[in-house]
């Protein structure tokens, strides 16, 4: 059906891959296809309830802003991420679910890591790469979203998701766990 789609549709292009790939790769896959200025990933448990895309294009139309979505992340030590409680502004992550920035903004930043296989904390460490780049990561919660089940999340066994989601951690701790200093918290007040 995706190809019946594809050919109907010009906007749309289906791409298929001779081997299974983790989920670093598929999305980079897809970061080299895009054409646009700004590239909006939107994860597939994702219902748009409005329009998104003005309010995401006034947030990276700020050149200090790298990465923007309604599902912001903070932490104070790198070791405990938790939802920016409702609140818009600058967040140290921003969750998968939806994310947007401006394609040029891979020129800098680069592609995701494709050692991460496992979606779980793929978006943080990404996130990172923005921050690390002297971009800020904002979050505006009032975002038309609605956020359904994740289906690769419930669909594995609750030992499978801890272990896949450890081993990521541990790549991002391992590259950015000293980064204190990349922190919301951490930055001067413009």
């Amino acid at each position: 059906w995706l190809d019946e789609l594809a050919d109907a549709q010009p906007a749309v292009r289906a791409i298929h891959a001779d081997h299974t790939l983790g989920e670093g790769a598929a999305k980079n896959i897809a970061l080299k296809q895009s054409l646009g200025k700004t590239i909006v990933m939107l994860d597939t448990s994702v219902e748009l309830g409005g329009d998104i895309f003005d309010r995401i294009g006034e947030m990276l139309d700020d050149p200090n802003t790298g990465m923007a979505g309604p599902f912001g992340l903070r932490t104070d030590d790198l070791h405990h991420f938790h939802d920016g409680e409702g609140e818009t502004g600058e967040m140290d992550a921003m969750q998968a679910y939806c994310f947007a920035f401006q394609r040029n903004r891979l020129r800098d930043v680069g592609l995701m890591r494709e050692s991460f296989r496992f979606y779980r904390n793929l978006d943080i460490d990404y996130s990172f790469h923005f921050k690390d780049k002297g971009y800020r990561v904002y979050s505006d919660q009032s975002l038309p979203v609605i956020l359904h089940e994740h289906r690769v999340w419930s669909d594995l066994a609750e030992g499978e998701r801890d272990e896949l989601s450890r081993k990521n951690y541990g790549r991002f701790l391992d590259k950015w766990g000293e980064r204190t200093d990349l922190l919301a918290s951490n930055q001067p007040i413009t």
